[in-house]
């Protein structure tokens, strides 16, 4: 009974899609709290929102390592759209991980729940973090429905070696 715990995770080429899922709900959740802090002016809300951008920023960091490495296993077999998909998506990922990371050392820095000095500043470059997750998400995501990046078909898939996706039949 126990060797058929986790099945799917033993599949997994990698830990990444795994790992990615963290950043994808902890960055604009950390923003959302701020956004509701400021405006019911409520500080509890702002220490929540710090802790969820550092576990975020942290979270970000695993999934551009993961990322990286994972990309070393299939980049030999992406098609050339593939390849190009898979670039922006990695820099993308560097994208939020830079800004992510300046939001973090900002609210280290700074001794109050939530900078009250340059605050528009603050926000926009935490609302940039969060489009640049959103659409390297994006492009992470054609990745593996598009291009099949990472997605065995084969014998012994639950497609029994057909193409695990028809644009032409559906249900």
């Amino acid at each position: 009974m126990i060797e058929n715990l986790l099945r799917g995770l033993r599949e997994l080429p990698n830990i990444h899609p795994l790992v990615v899922h963290f950043p994808i709900v902890l960055l604009p959740a950390a923003l959302a709290l701020d956004l509701a802090g400021l405006a019911a002016r409520r500080g509890e809300l702002h220490r929540v929102a710090r802790w969820a951008l550092w576990l975020g920023t942290v979270a970000t960091a695993l999934a551009v390592i993961t990322g990286h490495r994972g990309a070393d296993v299939v980049e030999p077999y992406l098609s050339a759209e593939a390849a190009a998909d898979l670039s922006r998506h990695h820099d993308l990922g560097l994208v939020t991980l830079g800004t992510a990371a300046a939001v973090s050392l900002w609210r280290l820095l700074v001794r109050n729940p939530f900078p009250t000095r340059a605050r528009l500043a603050y926000v926009a470059l935490a609302i940039g973090s969060v489009a640049t997750l959103v659409v390297g998400a994006d492009l992470g995501g054609r990745l593996v429905y598009r291009h099949g990046v990472a997605v065995r078909v084969g014998a012994d898939s639950l497609y029994g070696g057909a193409a695990p996706f028809d644009a032409a039949h559906s249900h």
